[in-house]
């Protein structure tokens, strides 16, 4: 019998991690599936009209479907107990969620306790990282990890197409508009480099109008494109170094694969990233690109990036090369997903 599972998300396609985490695995599972979307990331922020009227959706959505998948959304625990009665219930999130990004002046404790009482209440729990995997073993023991992956075709033809062959030398920062903070910590060694380099570019890709690091330099040797999804991997493709920094905290070591990270490696562009959670072991220093862990070493690796293009060929081999053997696929990583889903507990 063939299993019918309703994942539930927020967002639509444009969000990342309903994007990466369920729509590009339907196409590789075997199941009946159905995928329902919310734009209210929890619980607490539905209408007082939505509350009641979805809690209904779901419970008859139990009779119906062997399993709901709910990826980061945090519902009450008891009502996720009640849906455990008559359906599998798994639990996906991707992110520290449990604390905020260093920029917030945002009091976490109610979200923390959803989530706490949501890992309690769930069949099973998918992460998308080690370190969020060690925090959600202290609520169950029915756990696994699964990175965020990316798929092989789309990437594949995108990587293989003609790009240009100038000598411009093109850093390369991808990410969401509130990630810029990141980038702005290390807006000083980056400016410096431009100033060394005059032959380098900064291409910022991102959603929205905001530009907030490099202000002054933006039209002469930083450049802000505007993020769609149609675009994202030509404007990747353009870059000769990808460029990842960010600070060492609680959220950042919590995030569940850097999808912008794999993005570029899986692309064969070189990464130049802080020594950070996950981006430890998928940067691989000195193989796919370096991992700096102050403003002296991002100088010195991106200088010796920048002075050789024998070697960014090389790091651009071994940086698809990695994909493969760490299993950034989402082909590869779609064979765990349907053994957790396949799972009788």
């Amino acid at each position: 019998m063939t299993l019918r599972v309703l994942f539930v998300a927020f967002g639509d396609e444009q969000t990342a991690s309903t994007r990466y985490r369920i729509l590009n695995y339907l196409p590789y599972l075997s199941f009946e599936t159905r995928v329902d979307l919310r734009k209210d990331r929890h619980f607490t922020e539905f209408s007082k009209v939505d509350k009641p009227a979805y809690t209904t959706y779901l419970l008859l959505s139990a009779l119906v479907y062997d399993i709901i998948y709910i990826q980061k959304l945090l519902l009450p625990s008891r009502f996720v107990t009640i849906l455990n009665r008559f359906c599998k219930v798994i639990y996906d999130f991707d992110d520290a969620i449990y604390t905020s990004a260093p920029w917030e002046q945002t009091d976490t404790s109610n979200r923390t306790r959803m989530l706490n009482e949501m890992l309690k209440a769930a069949s099973t729990v998918i992460t998308g990282s080690p370190i969020l995997t060690e925090y959600a073993r202290d609520y169950t023991d029915n756990i696994h990890t699964l990175p965020t992956s990316v798929p092989r075709d789309e990437y594949t033809k995108a990587r293989l197409e003609e790009h240009r062959t100038d000598d411009t030398v093109i850093l390369g920062w991808i990410g969401n508009p509130e990630n810029l903070w990141y980038l702005e910590q290390r807006e000083n060694v980056i400016s410096e480099l431009l100033e060394t380099y005059p032959e380098v570019e900064l291409h910022v890709v991102t959603a929205g109008n905001e530009q907030v690091p490099f202000e002054k330099r933006v039209g002469k040797d930083v450049f802000y494109q505007e993020w769609s999804l149609d675009e994202e991997l030509a404007l990747v493709s353009e870059f000769d170094i990808a460029i990842r920094p960010l600070t060492d905290d609680e959220w950042t070591r919590g995030k569940g694969g850097y999808t912008s990270v794999v993005q570029c490696l899986a692309m064969g562009v070189p990464v130049v990233a802080s020594p950070v959670g996950m981006l430890s072991s998928i940067v691989e220093d000195g193989s796919n690109g370096y991992c700096p862990a102050d403003d002296s070493e991002w100088f010195d690796c991106l200088s010796d990036l920048i002075e050789n293009r024998k070697r960014r060929e090389r790091f651009a081999e071994s940086a698809v090369e990695s994909i493969e053997e760490n299993h950034f696929w989402t082909d590869q990583r779609a064979e765990e997903l349907r053994s957790i889903l396949s799972s009788p507990q």
